[in-house]
């Protein structure tokens, strides 16, 4: 039997909850609408002032006066529907809004739109039951409306009736899978079901960018995955495109604003775009000598020891640190220190082991997912967890970690992504250079050491015959003595020497000319290219947890790969250089002494080349875990608490900020307009920038405390500037009537004026 396509999977599963609608209670009636319209009608009115009956009776009138022409009282109609569609989002008044969409409802019972403000309107007011009836009968009269449903989902989500509102939301999604509305629906339900990895996986898709900002998004990952490599390509291959990937920085509003605005744009990319001198790990370059033969290293050697010293100093640092970042005391006895390298061990196991479950648990909700074998997996991995003695709390317990996605903002989300490819080309390639270089060094020795022997096994049997025949064992000089005149055991020696000396030669310089361009040319700067761009990646990330957690990454990789680049170059002492003369080997005793008191003369310049990222990590995280920058039509904040982004185009809006500390995210859409004037009186530049929304709907998730908020209001701001004087105001309302306004006044750079009322 052939398997059924995934798409055919998701509609049979769409078509299942759909039936919860379908096959439930019967749909109210046009006059059980009419009922509600009248009983809210006579409830609402007797709260109405002078003014407010004074607007209703002109609705009235407005009405009446085109009953005998339907296509103009339908056209009026619409007009008021839509009037106070904006009203009912600033909550202008709830009574009154009731009593005309109610009057609206009798006068045109079979229009939708008239329903659905009723509907609403109630909802608003937290007449939820009724609230639910008249939006069931909207989309009876309209089944093919989107917002019917998602009016009629929101309805559903707060009389509990979750699994309605999922049935409506899937099948808009369904339709029309960019939908942000109902993917927040969605979200809703995840999270009243405890499946924070479904709720993150719609949230994420009711924040996403659409148009041109997804399209550059989409180009952004399409490069970097088109230069990313496998373990199935070649060295040559992973390291062309290591190099291709050293320009793919992260994205940043620059990207987004760079043709209309390109001067912001460039602005943004010169603070984002590189790293300050504090935060860049640098490779020492070679110690500058003359390492051409084996005599000149063993000259040298006590710099070359020292210049490896200085990386072997950077690596013990960095793994001190690491420990005590662990809990791991290295001045701890040795059964202590033994027991807390247990215990970070199973806490590293513990966290390792939580987040695989966490993913586990939420591939279930995925469309299409084998549940049997993710059951059994998950199975296992407890099963696992049992053996090794981690119990439910060590999971619960700790610190929430965040996933391996950072969250935020399609911006965050995107530029982790990309991070990660990147940094798996670089991890691939290191593993696969190194090991590779590692074989060819170790090709070298066997083969010197063979020739070696060779001569040795020639020499030794040579050198017995001459000793014996030329220096017979006496009392008087038992071991045998050389004279002055003892030709052949001079030439023999002096031969052997020569020999040995051309031996290490020829396989030293195979080793040198392998080491030394490939330490300058390719280990040293694709270990500085590498740090570079991913902490490019880490800085901007916006959760400290997921930032320190790759900082200590990606500097770890560094630290391994760079140890093994310096300490390669302590082989070069493998091959033996024997002076061939008395009056040589003095000279090169006196050589490598004075290489001594040079190698504490340069040790301080050596540590200073290898730059390491002097960084206080809590500054640093205070510094970085910050980043913001906007355009005309788009901003975007991140910090270590808080994430906060807008979009906005003449007409719509939409923001989301997310409080990392507090656990509470926020989500609003509105309706405004945007006015921006520049021009120049008296040589004085003078700007006018003024923005209202004059629709505006928030919606609060605490997640600690599971509750959930919507509300309604206005936001007006105005800013001007005239030469050094810049002014500045906003007031903001909202449903609990709260309402803030704030007059800011700057002179230069010397005086600032604030005031604010609430």
């Amino acid at each position: 039997m052939r398997k059924p396509s995934k798409l055919f999977v998701v509609a049979m599963s769409c078509l299942a909850s759909w039936t919860v609608l379908l096959a439930g209670e019967p749909k109210p009636t046009k006059e059980t609408v009419l009922a509600l319209a009248d009983k809210y009608r006579k409830v609402c009115e007797a709260n109405l002032d002078f003014k407010s009956k004074q607007i209703i009776e002109e609705i009235n009138r407005r009405l009446a006066s085109t009953k005998s022409v339907p296509s103009l009282q339908k056209q009026m109609i619409d007009g008021l529907v839509s009037k106070l569609t904006i009203a009912l989002a600033g909550l202008k008044k709830l009574d009154t809004l009731i009593v005309a969409s109610a009057i609206l409802v009798q006068t045109a019972p079979g229009n939708p739109r008239t329903a659905n403000l009723f509907g609403s309107a109630l909802h608003t007011s937290n007449e939820l039951g009724d609230a639910v009836t008249v939006l069931e009968y909207t989309l009876s009269l309209k089944p093919e409306s989107t917002l019917a449903k998602l009016n009629l989902a929101n309805a559903y989500l707060d009389v509990k009736e979750d699994e309605k509102a999922k049935a409506l939301a899937d099948k808009v999604v369904f339709e029309d899978n960019d939908n942000m509305a109902a993917h927040r629906v969605l979200a809703t339900y995840w999270y009243g079901k405890h499946n924070l990895g479904a709720f993150q996986a719609e949230l994420l898709k009711a924040s996403k960018f659409k148009g041109y900002v997804k399209n550059k998004l989409d180009r952004k990952k399409k490069q970097i995955e088109d230069k990313s490599g496998g373990m199935n390509d070649s060295t040559e291959v992973l390291e062309q495109k290591a190099r291709k990937l050293e320009e793919e920085v992260p994205l940043t509003t620059a990207d987004i604003i760079e043709d209309e605005f390109p001067s912001q744009a460039n602005r943004i990319r010169a603070k984002y775009g590189k790293l300050v001198d504090q935060e860049k790990m640098v490779m020492p370059r070679l110690p500058e000598l003359n390492m051409n033969t084996p005599a000149d290293y063993m000259r040298n050697q006590a710099i070359i020891a020292e210049w490896a010293q200085v990386i072997e100093d950077r690596s013990d640092k960095f793994e001190k640190e690491d420990a005590a970042r662990r809990g791991i005391d290295p001045k701890a006895s040795g059964e202590v220190r033994r027991a807390q390298e247990e215990a970070a061990e199973k806490k590293q196991a513990a966290e390792a082991m939580r987040q695989a479950l966490q993913m586990l648990e939420s591939a279930k909700s995925l469309p299409g997912a084998n549940q049997a074998e993710l059951n059994r997996t998950i199975a296992e991995l407890k099963k696992e967890m049992q053996e090794q003695g981690i119990k439910p709390e060590d999971i619960s317990a700790a610190e929430t970690p965040a996933a391996l996605n950072d969250s935020g903002s399609q911006l965050v989300l995107a530029n982790y992504g990309n991070y990660l490819r990147i940094y798996g080309v670089y991890a691939i390639y290191f593993a696969k250079y190194y090991s590779e270089f590692q074989e060819k060094v170790d090709a070298i020795f066997p083969l010197y050491n063979e020739m070696v022997q060779k001569e040795d096994d020639f020499f030794d049997p040579r050198w017995d015959k001459l000793q014996t025949e030329h220096f017979p064992v006496d009392t008087e000089h038992p071991n045998g003595r050389h004279g002055k005149d003892d030709i052949p055991c001079r030439k023999e020696l002096l031969r052997h020497q020569k020999k040995l000396n051309e031996i290490s030669d020829y396989y030293y310089k195979d080793w040198v000319n392998l080491y030394a361009p490939q330490y300058a040319q390719k280990m040293k700067p694709t270990l500085d290219a590498f740090w570079n761009i991913c902490m490019l990646y880490v800085r901007i990330m916006n959760d400290p947890r997921v930032m320190e957690r790759e900082y200590v990454k990606v500097k770890r990789t560094y630290m391994i790969y760079a140890y093994y680049a310096g300490s390669l170059i302590s082989c070069g002492d493998q091959f033996r250089y024997v002076g061939t003369t008395h009056e040589e080997e003095e000279q090169l005793s006196r050589d490598i002494s004075a290489a001594e008191a040079e190698a504490r003369r340069k040790k301080p310049q050596m540590e200073k080349d290898f730059r390491d990222a002097g960084i206080d990590w809590s500054k640093w995280i205070e510094d970085h875990a910050s980043f913001e920058a906007s355009g005309e039509f788009l901003s975007l904040k991140i910090t270590a608490k808080t994430i906060e982004f807008e979009a906005w185009l003449f007409g719509p809006g939409a923001g989301l900020k997310y409080d990392m500390v507090d656990n509470k995210l926020e989500t609003s859409l509105s309706l405004g307009a945007k006015l921006k004037v520049g021009v120049k009186i008296g040589g004085y530049g003078v700007d006018i920038e003024a923005k209202a929304d004059v629709i505006r709907k928030v919606a609060q998730w605490d997640f600690d405390n599971g509750t959930y908020e919507e509300s309604y209001g206005g936001k007006g701001e105005a800013k001007a500037a005239f030469g050094p004087i810049a002014a500045g105001g906003e007031v903001e309302v909202d449903t609990a009537l709260n309402a803030k306004a704030t007059v800011k006044i700057t002179v230069g750079d010397m005086v600032t004026v604030q005031t604010a009322d609430r």
